[in-house]
C-alpha cells in the first residue's frame, strides 16, 4: 500500500518503484529497499533495511527526506516549484503563504508536497489552508543561501 500511496500522491514514471518493497521498521517508520532482500536470512542483527521512505501515524503520511531527495525529481503531482526567494525562506524553516492568484497553490490537495527548486527536490512541506509549512528539520535548515544572481548559471570546475 505504501508504494501505491507514493504513486497516487506524487506520480512519476510507473517503473520508478518497480523491484522495490516496503518494510515496516517500528510502529510508524516505513523503509524501502530492493524486493529481493531476504529478511528471514538477515536475522535479528539488522535494525533497518534500505532507506527511510515514509512516516505514518498522523492525518497525512509524510514522505521521508531521503525518499523526497531520491524520487522527488521525477514526481509529477503534489509538487511545488519554488522561486529562489521562496526556496531560501523554505530552507530557513518559513511557511510559504499563498499569494492571491498564484496558480501553483490552485488545486493543491491538503497534505505533504515535494518542494523543488529548478526541478531539484529540496524538501517537503505540509500544505494547509494558511500556506506551505516547511518540514525541513532544524538540523538541516539553511539561514542564508549563497546563490548566483538570477539568470546566471554557475560554472562547474572540471
Amino acid at each position: 500500500p505504501y508504494l501505491d500511496w507514493w504513486r497516487e500522491t506524487f506520480g512519476g514514471p510507473p517503473e520508478q518503484l518497480d523491484g522495490l518493497a516496503c518494510f515496516q521498521g517500528g510502529k510508524y517508520a516505513i523503509w524501502i529497499a530492493s524486493a529481493d532482500i531476504d529478511l528471514e536470512g538477515l536475522g535479528r542483527l539488522v535494525e533497518g533495511v534500505g532507506m527511510p521512505f515514509a512516516r505514518l501515524g498522523r492525518r497525512h503520511w509524510k514522505p521521508a527526506g531521503p525518499a523526497v531527495r531520491h524520487f522527488g525529481a521525477a514526481a509529477t503531482r503534489g509538487v511545488f516549484e519554488a522561486t529562489r526567494e521562496e526556496a531560501a525562506d523554505f530552507l530557513a524553516g518559513e511557511t510559504l503563504p499563498p499569494a492571491p492568484g498564484d496558480e501553483r497553490f490552485e488545486g493543491m490537495p491538503r497534505g505533504y508536497a515535494i518542494v523543488r527548486l529548478g526541478g531539484v527536490p529540496i524538501g517537503c512541506g505540509l500544505w494547509m489552508a494558511d500556506g506551505l509549512e516547511s518540514n525541513v528539520p532544524k538540523g538541516r535548515r539553511i539561514e542564508a543561501l549563497d546563490l548566483p544572481p538570477a539568470g546566471v548559471r554557475p560554472r562547474l570546475a572540471r
